[in-house]
């Protein structure tokens, strides 16, 4: 599309954006933050509506609504030796402003837990080992007071430390008062059954939050941890300013984050935390409508259509009762149940392999999606192994040279169905993982339609 304008060459001048942002005093220059794909589709009003519908359904039944020292919220964040330099005062024109950083880049994550009241639990350290001689390094006795230390190899949260944190931290800290409930992402070493069955004995109600909402819902995300990882990084930036034997390393990390938790982890960024994100007081109202803003409310397969004119009655005995799924997110699973509808006669409903390469047919073709892998791995949330509710092909995509033109070429997979291009649901697992070891195949689609 050809538009009249009045620059030379189809370019503007220098001065044109320096006008342009004079007329429109509203606009401004913003560097975007980063947002992954999954957070922008799961981050939707339907989503959260079912979240919170969930978490007040709870909060009133176990009549903790208005008790904020029974609501608890706990995550995990990664701190390391390697700090980001403090803003500095610098004289105007200088290119180049360095900053003195250590040179270990080891990582080590805290797991933190705060209340609705401002309380915060001593924090559980994480660092990098295979044996407790991974701890002989640190300094414990200059952290928190109270927190726990442990290892493992990758300094990565697991089963086994989620269990450990449950109960040498939450259970000695959280008080006598029961029920309370402990709100958390849905990261699988909080799904462990131990510490599910360690916390149904002990009236503690675990709450998953929607997965990959967590920016918008967790209120140590919203209120604490921005700026505990400013805190440290100042008290870092202060630390190595002292002279250039001074450094940050495994023997001065206790104390440099002892000093950014307790400037930190007070009872105003803590309360702001539960307050932005509705949970106490409980106002579901505070996410506000920029949240969504990114979100794409659209299905991934949209309902099979008739091919019965609109005029023409159907006998019952045509007709047949079939049940239809209806997922409905929940914070802590997903949550399949079944409706009763009326659907045509399976004799109406052609295969994928009749809709892509179809024959000499008239019938009307079925609706079929293209989705890239990170749409199936959407979809896999949502159904289960043994589930006949779609078909997906998978295909590669030819350029025919005109740019315009695609076809869509079935690979071969093996024998069967498979071989056709046709792969139930339960097949899909094992063709994603054969797809993630092979890199040259991750550019492989899906065609998906009901079935």
């Amino acid at each position: 599309m050809k538009l009249k304008h009045p620059f030379k060459n189809g370019k503007a001048g220098k001065s044109w954006f320096t006008n342009f942002e004079a007329r429109n005093e509203s606009l401004s220059i913003r560097k975007p933050q980063k947002l992954c794909t999954s957070r922008r589709r799961m981050m939707t009003q339907d989503v959260v509506k079912s979240y919170f519908d969930d978490l007040g359904k709870i909060l009133t039944k176990e009549g903790i609504k208005d008790t904020p020292t029974r609501i608890w919220n706990m995550d995990e964040s990664g701190f390391h030796l390697e700090h980001t330099p403090s803003s500095i005062v610098a004289r105007k024109g200088t290119s180049n402003v360095p900053g003195r950083v250590s040179p270990n880049r080891e990582n080590i994550t805290v797991v933190a837990c705060i209340n609705a009241a401002g309380v915060s639990m001593p924090p559980m350290f994480i660092v990098k080992g295979k044996t407790p001689k991974s701890l002989f390094a640190f300094s414990p006795d200059e952290g928190p007071s109270n927190s726990i230390w442990t290892y493992q190899a990758k300094a990565w949260m697991e089963d086994v430390l989620a269990v450990k944190w449950f109960r040498e931290i939450f259970l000695k800290w959280c008080g006598p008062e029961r029920p309370q409930i402990l709100i958390m992402d849905q990261h699988h070493s909080h799904e462990v059954l131990d510490l599910l069955m360690l916390a149904r004995e002990e009236g503690i109600i675990i709450l998953g939050l929607p997965p990959h909402t967590s920016h918008w819902l967790q209120p140590l995300d919203k209120g604490c941890f921005g700026p505990l990882t400013k805190r440290y990084n100042t008290a870092c930036s202060q630390f190595m300013s002292k002279g250039p034997n001074y450094m940050v390393s495994k023997a001065t990390f206790a104390k440099l984050f002892h000093q950014a938790w307790s400037e930190a982890m007070v009872p105003q960024n803590i309360m702001k935390g539960f307050l932005v994100t509705g949970i106490y007081p409980f106002n579901p109202a505070a996410i506000p409508g920029t949240a969504f803003a990114c979100a794409v409310a659209s299905k991934l397969l949209p309902p099979v259509p008739s091919t019965e004119p609109t005029n023409q009655a159907t006998s019952s005995e045509s007709m047949q009762e079939t049940p239809t799924v209806t997922e409905t997110e929940t914070p802590s699973a997903t949550t399949v149940t079944t409706e009763t509808s009326t659907a045509l006669p399976p004799a109406e409903v052609k295969s994928l392999e009749d809709v892509c390469f179809p024959s000499t047919s008239t019938t009307p073709p079925m609706p079929v999606i293209e989705m890239s892998f990170d749409e199936v791995e959407e979809l896999l949330r949502i159904l289960e192994p043994g589930d006949s509710m779609v078909e997906l092909m998978p295909v590669q995509i030819e350029d025919q040279g005109s740019g315009d033109s695609m076809k869509a070429v079935p690979p071969d997979h093996g024998s069967g169905d498979s071989a056709k291009g046709i792969l139930p649901v339960d097949e899909v697992f094992s063709l994603e993982r054969s797809s993630i070891k092979h890199p040259q195949k991750r550019g492989m689609r899906f065609l998906a339609t009901a079935c």
